[in-house]
């Protein structure tokens, strides 16, 4: 499977035992839907709805370093 999914150009994670349970994926895609264009539109009508309703929004992007959670 790794072969299978490094040879499509999929980016991927490889959990080990101690990362988890007893129950763990053997792989975990890692880029995201981005892209798709039914999965733009929910984020855009979710941005809106928090917008609309005055609430603040944490957005982060996996290939970008984790945000401040601070506040």
């Amino acid at each position: 499977m790794a072969d299978a999914l490094a040879a499509a150009g999929r980016a991927f994670v490889k959990p080990l035992h101690y990362d988890g349970g007893e129950v763990f994926p053997d792989f975990v895609l890692v880029e995201g839907v981005r892209g798709r264009e039914t999965y733009e539109a929910r984020k855009r009508a979710k941005q809106a709805l928090y917008r609309d309703s005055g609430r603040s929004l944490l957005e982060w992007d996996v290939r970008d370093p984790l945000p401040s959670l601070a506040r």
